[in-house]
């Protein structure tokens, strides 16, 4: 059964760096985002009261995702998508159709130094207006 599911994660390696192409209603979250944050956001947002069944979820990391975040997203395997990109790149926020996204969450951890933390949500934050100005701008030209 272990080498089944390392199998999976393997041949979803190549996937992490493609792009979002359902046009499915999505929102994205980037940042710094635990696995157990994750999970709390996945099955709040998720409740049947909430009516949110059909819009998906881009998840945004830096990294290649654990396999603890592979876990936690495998129950979501339908509506839920890891992404590997920055949202200081114009490409990787293409990439998540951000321009587009009904929503943005950014996440944060408990830090030691929370400066540093909030200038990287700012900085990220920052990024996302770009990337919509910047998008509606080309959209406009066409």
């Amino acid at each position: 059964v272990q080498t089944a599911e390392l199998w999976q994660v393997l041949s979803l390696r190549k996937s992490w760096h493609g792009s979002y192409y359902a046009n499915n209603p999505h929102v994205i979250l980037l940042g710094d985002i635990l696995p157990s944050a994750l999970s709390a956001f996945l099955k709040e947002f998720y409740n049947p009261d909430h009516g949110s069944h059909h819009i998906h979820v881009v998840v945004m990391i830096s990294t290649e995702p654990t396999v603890d975040m592979l876990r936690v997203t495998h129950k979501y395997k339908r509506t839920v998508r890891i992404l590997v990109g920055s949202a200081g790149r114009y490409k990787d926020m293409k990439r998540m159709k951000s321009a587009t996204a009904s929503a943005h969450f950014v996440f944060s951890t408990d830090s030691p130094q929370p400066e540093i933390q909030d200038a990287s949500n700012i900085l990220r934050v920052m990024a996302l207006k770009a990337a919509t100005i910047k998008y509606a701008t080309k959209k406009q030209r066409q």
